[in-house]
């Protein structure tokens, strides 16, 4: 009976213990395929842009100062990013004092809502710089339809409404300006007084 039950109980525990590791493996793979997938976006994006800067797209901490570096805007800003795993480390020796602990959970909550805020801000700037609508970036905001939003804004390249409207004013300009060219040389033609043949039938008479 006891041998029975051993056996049962160690092949429960192999087969949890099997499940538990396929299951770490399974997650551990789908975060380096996300990963990668967003690194190769923002780097297409930021190759696109014209940023000496795309290669920071492939590292894992330094991928946090390209947002603000696409943006336009100054790259400091992206420690801002860093903040919701910086300040758990630095509280964590105190974390056993309730005081502490409940004031580490608030600062936790605001450097990820600060960090979102940010982030939907630069994304936005990002989007207008590839030509998209800046809302788009509210999108961001989800995780399958930030998958998705990059990879759009990634690899469809968009014309500009600005060069649109560009080319159609030099074409209109071009077309009224012939248009008076047209004008002016009727009325110089118009203004031409007819050359008289009569003084020369005269000298000619006399002769």
């Amino acid at each position: 009976m006891l041998t029975e039950e051993m056996l049962i109980g160690s092949t429960l525990g192999l087969g949890l213990g099997a499940l538990v590791v396929f299951m770490f493996f399974t997650a551990l793979m789908i975060i380096l395929i996300v990963f990668l997938y967003k690194a190769f976006a923002l780097y297409t994006i930021a190759k696109k842009l014209n940023s000496k800067y795309a290669f920071l797209a492939w590292i894992p901490v330094a991928q946090f100062f390209i947002y603000p570096i696409l943006a336009k805007e100054r790259w400091e800003w992206g420690f801002i990013a860093l903040l919701p795993i910086v300040l758990p480390l630095l509280f964590l020796p105190f974390a056993i004092i309730p005081f502490v602990n409940y004031f580490l959970i608030i600062l936790i909550t605001v450097g990820v809502l600060t960090l979102i805020l940010f982030r939907t801000y630069w994304i936005w700037k990002i989007f207008e710089r590839r030509h998209y609508h800046g809302a788009l970036s509210l999108i961001t905001l989800i995780n399958l339809g930030c998958l998705i939003i990059l990879g759009i804004v990634a690899w469809k390249d968009r014309k500009s409404s600005k060069v649109k409207k560009t080319k159609f004013k030099v074409t209109n300009t071009k077309k009224v300006s012939i248009v008076k060219k047209k004008r002016i040389k009727k009325k110089v033609i118009l203004k031409k007084k007819p050359i008289s043949k009569k003084p020369i039938l005269k000298k000619n008479k006399k002769k």
